[in-house]
């Protein structure tokens, strides 16, 4: 199964704590602090869950895994999981939406068509319950883009430090680093305003996945070992009798 390969190396954990994250994005805000700060959370979560499991499962490959399955894997993994957070989180922002009293939770996140009204330092949706149907969408995409992002760049530092090591990952993520917001310092220049959400989530987001795609290929360019020809043999054993 195309999705197994990339978190075959620890697939209970892989599971449980994906879902924790996206109950956490969703149904954090119900318990302590807000929406956004949880969602945030459980993106920096998911980062470092893809990041570790990369790490992993990347030496797969070592055991006869073709690289290309493992990168399809890994990008149905992001894709399934962000998806599933959207999912949720966009839940929760209609609920919110159709009450118009009810704190808006999950502001950064959230695309409004009148923007918002402060009410004793409290933000309320200016425009009323019921978000159109189009900004709704935008919401949503807004959303999958931001969990997109951060399981695509931890997926290709975990890549980099099991295929390369320690000090080819601290490279990479400096270098990530500097590309991804040389691109923001470019747009500073030019004196480009992007609003947020969107489009400048999603914006972003692209940025931070072809950087993401750029590193992982660098780091799957390194040679796998070779697996040995011949069994070696082991002390005490027959040679007939191993296996």
């Amino acid at each position: 199964m195309t999705l197994g390969v990339f978190s075959a190396t620890n697939p209970r954990t892989f599971l449980g704590v994906s879902a924790g994250a996206v109950l956490l994005a969703g149904f954090g805000g119900l318990i302590v602090s807000r929406g956004t700060e949880n969602a945030m959370l459980a993106i920096l979560v998911l980062a470092v869950l893809f990041a570790v499991t990369a790490a992993r499962s990347v030496r797969l490959r070592d055991f006869g895994v073709s690289s290309a399955r493992w990168v399809r894997s890994a990008a149905v993994s992001a894709v399934v999981v962000s998806l599933a957070a959207a999912a949720l989180v966009t839940l929760m922002i209609i609920v919110s939406d159709r009450n118009p009293t009810f704190y808006q939770d999950f502001a950064s996140f959230t695309v409004q068509a009148s923007g918002y009204e402060d009410v004793g330092g409290v933000r309320y949706a200016s425009d009323g319950p019921g978000m159109p149907a189009g900004t709704l969408a935008l919401t949503g995409l807004c959303v999958f883009f931001s969990f997109l992002m951060g399981t695509v760049a931890g997926a290709a530092l975990g890549a980099v430090f099991g295929a390369r090591g320690t000090r080819a990952c601290v490279l990479a993520a400096l270098g990530g680093f500097v590309a991804a917001y040389g691109v923001g310092a470019v747009f500073m220049v030019l004196d480009v305003n992007v609003a947020a959400p969107w489009p400048g989530v999603p914006m972003f987001a692209v940025v931070v996945c072809v950087v993401s795609g750029l590193v992982l290929a660098w780091a799957l360019k390194k040679e796998r070992r070779p697996m040995p020809a011949v069994v070696p043999e082991l002390p005490g054993v027959p040679s007939g009798h191993q296996g």
